[in-house]
């Protein structure tokens, strides 16, 4: 029965309230009923008979429809459950497709990870459109990319390149300088970095041999007054060669020291007259300037009665020099101590004198002691570092690299191996200041041999020239020995070597030797 079925009727008098073919009455309350009761019992015994019939009717309707809803409610019931049961086959038997993965969309790009200068940034995709799935293959690809990127230049601030060598001293005798320089170079300033700080140029003083110094003239002197009071004379002048004063083997000054000239004065009355100067008599001095005269007489006198004497002078004095006197050697005060010649361990300090206050000359004596003194000094211990060697047995000159340098075939001590005997080259491994010797020994042969000699090269440059000269008979065939040693400082990647030699075979005895060891390295 649907809801759009029902008729609702109401009787307020008897407060029924009928449906359509069923009828229902509602109970007053009990006494009212009772009342209504006794009233019209006659009445009621009627109408209930036949609402009896109407009740069953209508009973057996409602339970038609009852039945009809219990149907469909079974009918709802099995349809779920056949649902539900095919599904449940579906999901369990039916195979399952695979799912492939798929990219999603790139993200944005990051910020590129540098402040300056090139950088990269970033962007990533997750494998989600769709996500793989039932054993689907995963996404192809890549899930992140980078990418260059850039952003204004970086300062670059400036660095020194290291300092250049020490130029020649600038003057070839006495005290100079040198200098050494370095540039801004490495790198160069860029893009608002900062400038080296400190010197790009540094100076230091160098000396060389004392230097010659040639005589100069000083000024003439005034002329002197005219050397007579009548008649024709002369006036003189003078001038001394202290402009500067001639030293160290420097040449005197050339040309007269006197000069004189023509002068007159009133005619002189005829008196006596003076004879010829005499000749100058010796120079007053053995060496050097000294003085030396002359004379003349006044005997020709006119006539020879009168006592009239002759006007002029009758004694001349003028300079005169004799060759440079000796000049004996002194030695100027004692320079300051040099520093430590070590970084480490036990070394030596120095200081020197020189025999120039003055310098002898014109065989004057040389100066007396030492011009150089040592002193023991100590920097701390040292960490053990060798390199030296000693050779001996001249074998051959040999050709190495274009240039003939002298071999040896035996060594005393090797420490470091940094001697080939095989070219007669030490290579230098460790930067340092080096001490070289060299000693030869003239070979003793019936033969004459007139001199040994050799170069001791540093790289291309000759350091020292050792030679040996005897001059003790005529034939040049004894023994004579010279050692000679210099110290230099070494780079890495230098080379010493003897070069430019003579016969070793000929010429050198077998104890000849080559030394050289690291005195302090540069660390």
């Amino acid at each position: 029965m649907e809801l759009d079925d029902i008729e609702m009727i109401t009787t307020r008098s008897n407060d029924e309230i009928a449906y359509e073919n069923l009828k229902i009455t509602t109970e007053k309350s009990a006494t009212e009923s009772q009342s209504k009761k006794i009233e019209e019992e006659p009445y009621e015994t009627l109408k209930y008979g036949e609402s009896d019939k109407r009740n069953i009717e209508t009973g057996n309707v409602i339970t038609v429809k009852r039945l009809k809803y219990v149907i469909y409610v079974l009918i709802v019931l099995i349809s779920v459950v056949y649902i539900t049961l095919v599904t449940l086959v579906i999901v369990l038997f039916v195979p399952k497709t695979p799912a492939n993965g798929r990219w999603a969309q790139w993200s944005s790009w990051t910020s590129c990870d540098v402040t300056c200068g090139n950088g990269t940034h970033l962007r990533t995709r997750m494998c989600t459109n769709p996500v793989p799935a039932k054993k689907g293959s995963d996404c192809i690809g890549e899930n992140l990319q980078s990418s260059e990127c850039s952003k204004d230049n970086c300062p670059v601030n400036g660095q020194w390149t290291p300092w250049s060598t020490w130029t020649s001293c600038d003057v070839t005798c006495g005290q100079g300088t040198h200098l050494r320089s370095r540039t801004c170079t490495n790198p160069v300033p860029a893009y608002n970095g900062l400038d080296c700080t400190g010197d790009n140029l540094q100076s230091a003083e160098c000396s060389k041999e004392s230097c010659q110094v040639n005589g100069h003239w000083a000024q003439w002197s005034s002329w002197t007054s005219c050397d007579v009071t009548c008649g024709n004379g002369k006036y003189l002048r003078l001038r001394t060669c202290t402009n500067p004063v001639p030293m160290n083997k420097g040449s005197d000054c050339i040309g007269e020291t006197l000069q004189s000239s023509e002068c007159s004065k009133d005619n002189c009355p005829v008196d006596g007259q003076l004879t010829q100067w005499s000749s100058w008599t010796e120079c007053d001095v053995t060496c050097g300037k000294g003085t030396h005269q002359r004379t003349r007489t006044c005997t020709n006198q006119v006539p020879a009665s009168t006592e009239i004497k002759c006007i002029g002078e009758t004694l001349q004095t003028a300079e005169c020099s004799k060759g440079s006197c000796p000049v004996d050697g002194r030695w100027t005060q004692w320079s300051n101590w040099t520093s430590c010649d070590v970084t480490c361990g036990k070394g030596r300090q120095l200081r020197i004198r020189t025999c120039t206050n003055p310098t002898p000359e014109h065989k004057g004596k040389d100066c007396l002691g030492e011009g150089l003194e040592s002193s023991q000094c100590s920097r701390g211990n040292c960490s053990i570092c060798k390199t030296a060697f000693s050779a001996t047995n001249p074998n051959t000159n040999r050709i190495i690299n274009g240039i003939k340098r002298l071999t040896f075939s035996r060594t005393i001590y090797q420490y470091g191996n940094d001697f080939d005997i095989s070219t007669g080259t030490y290579t230098c491994y460790k930067p340092g200041v080096y001490h070289f010797s060299v000693t030869f020994v003239k070979k003793r042969s019936s033969s004459r041999v007139d001199q040994v000699y050799c170069h001791l090269y540093k790289n291309r440059q000759s350091l020292i020239y050792i030679s040996v000269d005897p001059t003790d008979d005529d034939t040049d065939n004894g023994n004579a020995a010279v050692s000679q040693s210099i110290v230099v400082n070494l780079g890495v990647g230098d080379t010493v070597y003897l070069s430019g030699c003579t016969n070793p075979s000929t010429s050198m005895e077998y104890w000849s030797s080559f030394t050289g060891f690291l005195l302090y390295d540069n660390s």
